[in-house]
């Protein structure tokens, strides 16, 4: 949506007990997408398109000042735009997602120790072996199988048979990931909001041209690659459960939930940066249910055992504890909700289980950062049947009952809903934000 100087007052004058802390940073919006990631070495071996820019982390990890070497943490980590800045800074980092695929990607993109000369032969050795019949198969899950034509399906899964074959495991990894990233070119699937649409495409990439394409570009990559200088430093000081600082000097990302960090001790994180989903019903399990089919699950009671674990900023997601929320933001989001007609019964349970995920995860990020640490989490309103869910406005309030000191809400991008909504309920503007927390 075009930001004007008249939207702007419209938008950042609800009424709340912290909208002072609204500060219109709109000229700076494409800091909190994927898209300037795309132009960057690394950060764009596989599009992940809920995620925020390398630019973002850089300018935040400079505002807080944290000495170095700090260590960040991404509890959401997503494909690691987080870790790979913060270690390309001088920072150590170490991230949580429960989603394989996203720790996978994040991992592969933080490793920069590879036998060049033998990654560069297995890459040809794999992309140019004469085609055979895979043995191995995919998963018999419906709408993932249409994804693929049956011949790029045969070529794919011949690949990954190919890459299989490799026993260094680093180089198998990088050539996973490279595989695993063409999906969403030589695939019929459109990752359309929260859903994946089967577009059946005119033309399709050739596999193996795609492939050995992307693999080359990612194997130049790696000269741009630069060892994080933050070896003089080093001290056996604990992270948490035999977890150093001298074994996380290239990051880590751990699959995980960040509901649950116990795996790290109290008082050691000095930044967190980081994006939970937003309450907008995306399932990150059925966005991205090719990539993990083809790697990560083998049936669909696996991948439906991670959606289940997975926060709910969804209405599939199951997570039994539950929390009581002080929050009057909250509280009159729901009694509207209770009033009104929706397309789904179970939305106002979502919304209320989105919110105690978040301060389940809060209460983690606070134990384990240090004291004067700083948060910054990118969050996203939603709106259902014409009642907005402020989540910036309703975090830092629950931040600030955790503890916390809400230093400030930057809005970045600002949005209306959808045009049916528009036409029932009227127009409603919806903020994308960075809450900024103190502790």
């Amino acid at each position: 949506m075009k930001y004007t100087p008249k939207l702007y007052q419209q938008i950042l004058l609800p009424k709340s007990p912290f909208s002072h802390l609204l500060k219109d940073w709109t000229g700076s919006g494409e800091l909190v997408t994927f898209g300037p990631n795309l132009k960057e070495p690394v950060h764009n071996w596989f599009y992940f398109k809920q995620g925020f820019s390398k630019n973002l982390v850089e300018l935040l990890l400079l505002e807080f000042k944290s000495e170095k070497p700090a260590l960040v943490l991404d509890p959401f980590c997503g494909v690691g735009t987080t870790l790979l800045t913060s270690n390309q800074m001088g920072c150590l980092s170490i991230g949580v997602d429960v989603i394989p695929l996203c720790v996978f990607v994040s991992n592969i993109k933080l490793e920069n120790r590879y036998d060049t000369v033998r990654l560069r032969n297995s890459i040809f050795r794999v992309c140019e072996t004469k085609f055979r019949e895979p043995t191995v198969t995919y998963p018999h899950i419906k709408i993932v199988e249409r994804v693929f034509e049956p011949e790029v399906l045969r070529q794919v899964l011949f690949f990954k048979e190919r890459i299989a074959e490799e026993t260094d495991y680093k180089i198998r990894n990088f050539l996973m990931l490279g595989l695993l990233s063409i999906i969403q070119i030589v695939g019929n699937a459109k990752r359309d909001g929260a859903f994946l649409r089967i577009v059946r495409k005119e033309s399709l990439p050739n596999v193996r041209r795609t492939l050995k394409q992307k693999l080359l570009r990612m194997y130049n990559d790696l000269s741009d690659i630069k060892q994080p200088k933050i070896l003089d430093f080093l001290e056996e000081k604990t992270i948490g459960q035999n977890i150093s600082e001298a074994e996380t000097v290239l990051g880590q990302a751990y699959e995980g939930d960040a509901r649950d960090l116990s795996f790290i001790d109290n008082e050691v994180v000095d930044a967190v940066i980081t994006s939970p989903p937003y309450p907008n019903r995306f399932d990150y399990t059925r966005i991205y249910s090719p990539e993990l089919c083809l790697y990560f699950v083998s049936n669909f009671q696996t991948l439906r055992r991670i959606r289940y674990q997975t926060i709910r900023s969804h209405v599939e997601a199951r997570y039994s504890r539950s929390v009581n929320l002080h929050s009057e933001e909250l509280n009159t989001v729901l009694d509207e909700l209770g009033r009104r007609e929706l397309n789904n019964p179970k939305i106002p349970e979502m919304v209320k289980g989105y919110f105690e995920d978040l301060y389940l995860s809060l209460t983690e990020i606070y134990r384990v950062l240090r004291s004067g640490g700083k948060v910054a989490l990118v969050l996203g309103s939603a709106a259902w049947s014409g009642v907005a869910v402020n989540a910036d406005l309703i975090t830092a309030e629950i931040g600030e009952d955790l503890g916390f000191t809400p230093i400030e809400i930057r809005v970045a991008n600002l949005r209306g809903t959808s045009a049916q909504q528009a036409r029932k309920f009227g127009e409603l503007q919806l903020r994308e934000s960075i809450v900024l927390l103190g502790k």
